[in-house]
């Protein structure tokens, strides 16, 4: 059983990021499905006629914004609420039970953290990633620890204002590890679209791609409020 409750080296946590998911990888693929797949067919597949259409080479920047904002304002934030929950010992039932009960709280958290780094962004870009940084553990904070929108983002502030840099590695490291899995997975299946001239090849790339790395990206958060916590703890 892996103590959560402590503070790891760079090295440690990124195993016990991996090794957390490996030994509950098909609960953590059935949230990261049960959420991905159905949001990216009703909003890629139907909306934007993926299905069906052929394979979009370039697709429009408004695109990209649009995945942008599914994936880091709809689909991560419920998938933390829910993985936060198989982090303290619920089966995937109750996890997803819980997840959804929470999910309003983990949304709202989501977008104002993103409202504050965008804004923070057009007031000169380092204004923006400081404000990324000191409110990227707001949703997993929300998620582990029940708390409010306004409660979250100030824990999120608490937790990182000593460890400003050190968060920044961290999730950065997080983000890294998890673009490259995706790349592993989609671009072999991008070339196929591109043979096939069938973009809904692509979209499924996308859908198994997220469903693997949104789930390890929550519990690698989870892992970083932990650290912090132990680290601060009196």
């Amino acid at each position: 059983m892996t103590d959560l409750e402590r503070p790891r080296s760079v090295g440690e946590l990124i195993r016990d990021m991996f090794a957390l998911f490996a030994a509950a990888w098909g609960t953590y693929l059935a949230i990261g499905f049960g959420v991905v797949a159905p949001v990216y067919v009703a909003v890629f597949g139907l909306g934007l006629g993926e299905l069906s259409g052929r394979y979009d080479s370039s697709p429009a920047q408004a695109r990209s914004f649009l995945e942008g904002g599914v994936l880091f304002a709809f689909a991560l934030p419920l998938v933390m609420a829910m993985v936060a929950r198989v982090l303290r010992g619920e089966r995937v039932g109750q996890a997803v039970q819980g997840g959804l009960e929470r999910f309003t709280v983990a949304l709202v958290v989501a977008v104002a953290a993103i409202v504050f780094s965008v804004a923070g962004l057009f007031a000169f870009i380092v204004p923006g990633i400081y404000l990324a940084v000191r409110l990227s553990l707001a949703v997993p904070a929300a998620a582990l620890e029940d708390l409010g929108p306004l409660a979250a983002l100030r824990r999120s502030w608490a937790l990182t204002g000593p460890a400003f840099w050190r968060t920044l590695g961290l999730m950065a490291l997080i983000l890294a590890l998890t673009a490259l899995i995706e790349a592993v997975i989609e671009v072999p299946l991008v070339g196929v679209a591109r043979s096939a001239d069938r973009q809904v090849v692509a979209l499924i790339s996308s859908i198994i791609s997220y469903a693997i790395t949104l789930p390890i990206a929550a519990i690698g958060a989870a892992l970083v409020v932990f650290d912090l916590r132990a680290r601060q703890a009196p």
